[in-house]
């Protein structure tokens, strides 16, 4: 199968994903369903360690998001978490709030747009 990219980031870059998963639509189906469970309790843990002030668990946080939403083809969202991930490895907290805003919104963004993509 060929690899698909694009210059610009996607919400999902569903094409990608299936390339990374010899085109298996149902194990992609599978994998998204886990990780629009599983997601949102550990953006809740890193937003707890964002408010007690501890950029090192944010970073731990960030690298779970970024491998399972990596999983699903979510760009933006997993550049976004590295993003935390490496401000947390600097301890950076003032960096970490700012990019935190951003990864909620996109967060629901790959939400709606997984939702859209299962045709739901």
């Amino acid at each position: 199968m060929e690899v698909y990219k694009v210059d610009e980031l996607l919400v999902i870059n569903k094409p990608l994903a299936l390339s990374r998963l010899d085109g298996d639509e149902d194990l992609w189906r599978e994998i998204v369903d886990i990780c629009l469970e599983d997601t949102p309790s550990v953006i809740m843990a890193m937003g707890l360690a964002i408010s007690s002030g501890n950029p090192e668990a944010a970073a731990i946080h960030a690298h779970k998001i970024k491998s399972a939403v990596g999983n699903i083809g979510a760009e933006i969202l997993s550049d976004l978490a590295l993003q935390i991930e490496k401000a947390g490895r600097e301890k950076d907290i003032v960096k970490i709030r700012g990019l935190f805003v951003e990864l909620e919104r996109e967060h629901e963004r790959v939400v709606e747009e997984a939702n859209v993509l299962m045709g739901r």
